[in-house]
């Protein structure tokens, strides 16, 4: 299955998240516990701008490998392009409970706090 997730990965880099798609999909049904399979597959699948079918690769890539703080981080901006903003603030939140010094995570959480912060001062008025 090595060749499969290499020939993907391959897609993927040359930026071809499309054609990634279908090799990944195959590759998580042949190895469900693959967690870089589903990590990949969530990229591709935000790359091709299916944010919501995304946020199921991230998720599952994520139970099994709870402890990865760049998985967390992706999944946030999956939910985040999707339109989940509160939910994207948590998974941020937990990158940097897994890892404080993220600075992608530290970013990303400064900026969508101070959005949602500034949305709900508005929304008092």
């Amino acid at each position: 299955m090595a060749g499969l997730f290499e020939e993907a990965k391959n897609l993927l880099e040359a930026g071809d998240a499309a054609g990634a798609v279908p090799l990944l999909e195959e590759l998580t049904r042949q190895e469900p516990d693959n967690w870089r399979a589903f990590a990949h597959l969530g990229v591709a699948y935000a790359r091709s701008g299916h944010y919501e079918t995304a946020i199921g690769a991230f998720q599952r890539a994520v139970q099994l490998n709870p402890n990865a703080a760049n998985l967390r981080y992706n999944l946030g901006q999956a939910y985040e392009f999707a339109g989940v903003p509160e939910e994207a603030l948590h998974a941020y939140d937990q990158a940097l409970e897994l890892r404080p010094d993220y600075p992608l995570a530290q970013q990303a959480f400064t900026r969508l706090k101070k959005k949602l912060d500034e949305q709900a001062a508005a929304s008092d008025l």
